[in-house]
């Protein structure tokens, strides 16, 4: 039996290329939850960005304004770290569920500076640039992305 070959023109097949790979890049993956605040520090090391000297802390000094109201909300935080990043102060959050995460950020993101945010987890800094580095690195997402997450 002679085999059927169909043919499409070339418009068409790089039609469908194209949509292919838009599909395939429009599913990205979903940040990771995370166990603890070293678990992330250590996926933003294996992600090639050096966290250093991490260690969890306890930072609630005594303070007013905005930083008070922060305060108040550290008791959403299940567990807090720092790590140095190219000489650059990094916190790391990990929450018990989304309601205290997303309690958190609504104040966190008012006094923290910058905030890479997944599933139980944020990531602050006071660089921008920085912390959308770690946000890409671990697909994370802005703070007024999430409920996208």
């Amino acid at each position: 039996m002679p085999r059927v070959r169909l043919a499409l023109p070339a418009t068409k097949r790089v039609a469908l290329v194209l949509m292919v790979v838009g599909l395939v890049g429009a599913c990205g993956s979903s940040p990771e939850r995370y166990e603890s605040a070293g678990a992330v520090a250590a996926a933003i090391n294996d992600a090639g960005i050096r966290c250093e000297d991490f260690a969890i802390t306890e930072d609630r000094e005594e303070t007013s304004g905005e930083h008070e109201a922060l305060i108040e909300h550290e008791s959403l935080v299940e567990e807090q770290g720092a790590c140095a990043v190219d000489g650059e102060s990094v916190t790391i959050r990990t929450f018990e569920n989304e309601e205290a995460r997303d309690d958190w950020v609504a104040v966190g993101e008012k006094v923290e500076g910058s905030l890479a945010v997944g599933p139980n987890w944020a990531v602050a800094g006071r660089s921008k640039a920085l912390v959308e580095e770690i946000a890409d690195a671990l697909d994370a997402v802005p703070p007024d992305e999430v409920s996208s997450l």
